[in-house]
This record gives C-alpha cells, sequence and structure tokens, in this order.
C-alpha cells in the first residue's frame, strides 16, 4: 500500500512542478541596434538601425597567415594567424580588418562571439558604406 500512495504523490508533484506556458507577443519593438529586415540579419554583410556595418565572420584561427578565406551568403570565412589562447587570434582579426579595410582601432567592435568562431563585428565609421567594404573583402581574396 505504501507504495502506491508515493507513486501517486509523486505525480502530484510532477504536474504541479509544469511551468505554465508564456503567450508569445505577435507585436514586438525592435530595439535600437537591431538588425530590421530578416534578410538582411541572414547576410555576411549588413547595416544595423544606427548606421553601423556588420560582418558576420567565420574565424579559423591557427592559420600561417590571416587572409579573408571566403565571402558566404551568411559569413565571412577569415583565417586568422594567431593561436585561439587569451585572446590573441580576437587581437589579430581586429588588426587585418584594420589594415585590409583601412580603418581605425575605434572604428571596429565585437558585437558578439569574442569567444566563438561564428563573430560580429560592427564597423562604425561614415568612411565607408556596405559596397566598398564587399569590394575590399573581395580585394582581400584575389590576393
Amino acid at each position: 500500500m505504501w507504495t502506491g500512495f508515493f507513486r501517486t504523490s509523486s505525480a502530484c508533484l510532477k504536474e504541479k512542478m509544469v511551468k505554465p506556458k508564456k503567450e508569445k507577443i505577435a507585436n514586438k519593438c525592435v530595439p535600437t541596434g537591431e538588425i530590421v529586415d530578416k534578410k538582411a540579419q541572414e547576410s555576411a554583410i549588413f547595416s544595423d538601425t544606427e548606421g553601423r556595418i556588420g560582418l558576420h565572420i567565420h574565424a579559423k584561427p591557427g592559420a600561417k597567415k590571416s587572409c579573408v578565406v571566403a565571402i558566404g551568403d551568411s559569413e565571412v570565412d577569415v583565417a586568422i594567424g594567431a593561436a585561439p589562447r587569451e585572446g590573441a587570434a580576437n587581437e589579430e582579426l581586429i588588426s587585418y580588418l584594420m589594415s585590409a579595410l583601412g580603418l581605425r582601432k575605434n572604428e571596429l567592435q565585437f558585437d558578439k562571439g569574442a569567444k566563438s568562431r561564428s563573430k560580429v563585428v560592427l564597423i562604425d565609421t561614415k568612411r565607408l558604406t556596405i559596397d566598398e567594404v564587399r569590394k575590399k573583402l573581395q580585394e582581400e581574396i584575389d590576393n
């Protein structure tokens, strides 16, 4: 008899512990700095609402030298000539992008992915457009 009571009480506890599902809000406001267009969000090179240019980067650390490998539909593949230790690859990526795009260090910043291979780097400058960034990255591939 006792085991039957235990089974019943544990079943009751499980039912009580289930959390109710939250309702989804249909009309959400887009926060400042977020990407407005879904298609633009999936693009390798995009622009956000604040006018910054963003790069979805797939980092490949440990290469012999830093270079842009390919510009895909969703990410820019970049080989990084530094090991992924203590931020060395991130520093090399920023310095490589600075030289490739002709930017200053304060014009580049990580938005996401400082500790992963998939990164989002924001370019905060009025000197370049998306087409110019794409052209300069393509020139790096051709060299």
